[in-house]
């Protein structure tokens, strides 16, 4: 029973393959009618240009939006600079202050730089992650 159902098996199979190498050696044998090569050599011309127009818009998108990229980069890293210098102004000692109000205000700005440059950080890791 089990050599029956092997040779069935393996018969098809045979079958399947013959039928494909058939198919495969007809459809390249060489064919006069002169109207089908026509037709088909103007299909391939026309998808030729389709293609062609497709890689070029494809590129254009592309280069636009690595531009808006960069400009975005550039964005950011311009706000991250301006955020440090004003840092950096804000966490200097001003002469009429004492120290308790120097250190309130030192603490204050701390907090407040630390929450600006999180959501910098944030908004970088959006940007990034909607890119993808």
């Amino acid at each position: 029973m089990h050599s029956i159902v092997k040779k069935i098996i393996v018969f098809s199979m045979l079958g399947v393959m013959l039928a494909g190498v058939g198919a495969s050696a007809t459809e390249a044998s060489a064919k006069q009618d002169h109207k089908y090569n026509e037709q088909r050599y103007e299909q391939q011309n026309k998808n030729y240009h389709s293609n062609r127009d497709h890689h070029i818009q494809q590129a254009r998108y592309y280069h636009e939006r690595e531009m808006q990229q960069r400009d975005h980069e550039n964005d950011r890293d311009h706000r991250i600079q301006e955020e440090r210098d004003r840092h950096s102004r804000e966490m200097q000692r001003r002469d009429y202050e004492n120290d308790r109000e120097y250190h309130e205000r030192q603490q204050h700005e701390k907090d407040h730089h630390e929450n600006i440059m999180t959501s910098l950080g944030a908004l970088a890791l959006l940007a990034a992650a909607l890119d993808n």
